[in-house]
C-alpha cells in the first residue's frame, strides 16, 4: 500500500505541486492580486484532500485488519501526542505563545526574503497581533477525531463493510470533527496572511525579489530531483 501511494504521488501529485509553484512565481512576477492568491493558497490546500482520497480506502482496509493490540496502541500512541501537545500548550501563557509565533513568523520571511526593513517588521507584527491563536480548538478536533476512530476500533457488533465505511469517513471527512468556530477563524487567519502577503510585496526591494525567485526555483528544483529519482 506504502509502496503504491508513492508510486502515484510521485508521477501524480509531485507535478501538480511544481505547476502551482510555478504558476504562483509567475503571478508573483506579474502583479500579485489579493484574490488570485488566496485561490492558489486554497487550490494548493486541496492536495492534501487528493491524497485522502487516494488513500482512505487502503487505509481503512488495513485498520480493519490490525489485530486487537494494533488497534489498541495505535490509539494510544495518537493519544499520548495529543496529551503531550495539550501539556506543551497549557505551560505557555497566551502571551508567550503569541511572541514564538511572532519570532517564527519573523524567521519564516527571513528565509524567503533576506533581511527585513522596519516597515516589513512592522506588517508582520500588526498581522500577528491580528492572528486568532486556535490552538485549544485544534486539540478538540484531534481529540473529536481520535475519539471516532477508537469508537470504529472497539466497536464489536460492525461488520467488515460496515467498519471500512465508518473508519473511511474519520479519515477522509477531516471536517466533520472541527468546530464551526475553528472553521470560521482558519478562514480569517487565511484572509490575513493573503493580505500580509499582498502588502509585503509593495515594500520588496529588487534583491529581496531576487531572493523570493531564488526560493521558488530551489523548490522546482528540489521536486525534480525527487520526480526523476
Amino acid at each position: 500500500m506504502i509502496e503504491t501511494t508513492q508510486h502515484w504521488h510521485r508521477s501524480t501529485q509531485l507535478p501538480a505541486y511544481k505547476q502551482d509553484i510555478q504558476n504562483i512565481k509567475t503571478l508573483f512576477n506579474e502583479g500579485l492580486k489579493p484574490v488570485q492568491l488566496k485561490e492558489h493558497v486554497v487550490f494548493a490546500k486541496k492536495h492534501w484532500r487528493n491524497l485522502l482520497e487516494f488513500a482512505y480506502l487502503p487505509l481503512a482496509e488495513l485498520g480493519e485488519n490490525l489485530t486487537p493490540l494494533q488497534r489498541k496502541t495505535f490509539i494510544n500512541n495518537i493519544q499520548e501526542k495529543i496529551d503531550e501537545e495539550r501539556d506543551e500548550l497549557n505551560e505557555q501563557t497566551f502571551i508567550a505563545r503569541k511572541k514564538d509565533r511572532l519570532e517564527e513568523q519573523l524567521e519564516y520571511y527571513e528565509q524567503w526574503l533576506g533581511k527585513l526593513n522596519a516597515e516589513q517588521k512592522i506588517l508582520i507584527k500588526l498581522t500577528n497581533d491580528k492572528h486568532q491563536d486556535s490552538s485549544e480548538l485544534w486539540l478538540e478536533y484531534k481529540q473529536q477525531r481520535l475519539n471516532a476512530a477508537k469508537q470504529v476500533f472497539e466497536s464489536e457488533n460492525l461488520t467488515q463493510s460496515e467498519f471500512i465505511e465508518q473508519l473511511s469517513t474519520v479519515i477522509k471527512e477531516r471536517e466533520l470533527y472541527m468546530s464551526p468556530e475553528l472553521l470560521k477563524i482558519n478562514d480569517e487567519n487565511l484572509s490575513l496572511y493573503v493580505n500580509l502577503l499582498n502588502e509585503l510585496n509593495t515594500t520588496l526591494s529588487d534583491k529581496q525579489r531576487e531572493n523570493v525567485n531564488e526560493r521558488f526555483d530551489e523548490l522546482i528544483d528540489t521536486l525534480d530531483d525527487i520526480i526523476e529519482g
